[in-house]
């Protein structure tokens, strides 16, 4: 896979950071370029490196077995973390996985003017996404260093390229609290996830969200990306909580943020912080705006634990109640397991047996069909 020096093009009030992508037909419809799109006005926190173009197709080429030929100037720290992060990868996950070779011959030069000092947070109206915002702000971090001053929210990932509509509601609205906080809410289009059609995106998009923040590379100094899952919990996803460090630069500095705090202790912080009500968004099935379906997995799992901090009332985003009868016929999703598990640990705590129960049936049916899935892998593969 040939990644040709990144271009930048003005398109009208767009700046767009591509390169070009040589390589085998990996699958049906693939892109012949990769890219993030801009306001123009922040022309000047770009410039050549191909850090972030690099990174959001780094899983691509593990996926398929592709070696990557890097044409563009890279930045030697994020080459050597790109090492270590395949091999944490490879044991992780090694059905999903294969080593590749990066050749890139061209390494970057440090930033020669002073260091971004810019940080941000990745941002997308979630649990996760809050958290990590609240932890950041002043009023509970004493350090300037570490202070959020910048939020990032891509159009491309959760809210698909074909959907602007709903993108401009979720961004209106996430850029006033912002504004209200007195913090700069960055935006950015990308066709990254096209790269990923078939793949494990709910892990692999660690390295497109990274990839954004590695193109703002003149503005920011310390990015977090906020984590679902926490450092304590079971291979592979305690480790996992771990690995976006190593797509740091000599300037940029990645961090895996939130991840001492399981779900439940998340939505009890969010829970009592007034300006997620009108704004909280977890669901990826509803197309309309800000508000979420109600009735899927994400949906249920923050309405039980809302109600459990006794606020669920005070969300406007959740426009149907809390059906016991949905939370258990549900499929809890195998990757998903652990965050139920944390908000039924404190259904339990908090005495609500009912809820609890309703956790626990979902659990027990959930389980044979994980069960089921497991068997069929295993045998498929022998």
């Amino acid at each position: 896979m040939i990644v040709h020096p990144p271009e930048l093009d003005f398109v009208q009030d767009q700046i767009k950071f591509s390169a070009r992508v040589e390589a085998a037909p990996l699958f049906g419809g693939m892109p012949e370029r990769v890219w993030f799109a801009f306001p123009s006005s922040y022309a000047r926190y770009l410039d050549a490196r191909a850090d972030g173009l690099v990174a959001t197709l780094l899983l691509v080429a593990m996926r398929f077995g592709q070696d990557l030929d890097v044409r563009g100037p890279i930045s030697p720290r994020l080459l050597q973390g790109l090492e270590q992060l395949q091999q944490t990868l490879l044991r992780l996950f090694p059905s999903s996985v294969k080593r590749v070779a990066i050749h890139a011959p061209h390494l970057a030069s440090p930033i020669s003017e002073v260091a971004p000092r810019g940080v941000a947070t990745a941002f997308s109206g979630g649990v996760d996404s809050f958290y990590s915002l609240w932890t950041h702000l002043p009023e509970q971090d004493a350090n300037p260093a570490t202070r959020v001053t910048h939020g990032l929210f891509v159009h491309g990932f959760d809210i698909p390229l074909d959907a602007p509509d709903r993108y401009a509601i979720c961004r209106a609205a996430y850029a006033k609290l912002f504004q209200r906080l007195d913090l700069e809410l960055l935006v950015a289009r990308t066709n990254a996830r096209a790269w990923y059609p078939t793949l494990e995106w709910n892990w692999m998009y660690i390295s497109s969200l990274a990839g954004a923040a590695l193109t703002l590379n003149r503005l920011l100094g310390r990015f977090y990306i906020p984590t679902g899952s926490v450092e304590k919990d079971a291979p592979p996803w305690g480790e996992f909580t771990r690995i976006n460090s190593l797509f740091s630069t000599e300037t940029l500095q990645v961090v895996d943020d939130g991840v001492t705090a399981t779900k439940a202790d998340k939505l009890g912080t969010v829970a009592h912080w007034e300006v997620t009500y009108p704004l909280l968004r977890v669901c990826f099935e509803n197309g309309i705006g800000l508000e979420n379906c109600s009735r899927c997995s994400k949906c249920l799992a923050t309405m039980v634990g809302l109600q459990l901090y006794g606020t669920l009332h005070r969300y406007t985003t959740f426009s149907l109640p809390l059906d016991r009868h949905a939370l258990r016929t549900l499929h809890v999703p195998y990757a998903s397991r652990l965050i139920y598990q944390s908000i039924l640990i404190k259904a339990i705590a908090c005495g609500r047996d009912d809820l609890a129960l309703d956790l626990g049936i979902a659990f027990i049916k959930s389980y044979w069909g994980w069960f089921r899935r497991g068997l069929q892998r295993r045998n498929h593969r022998a």
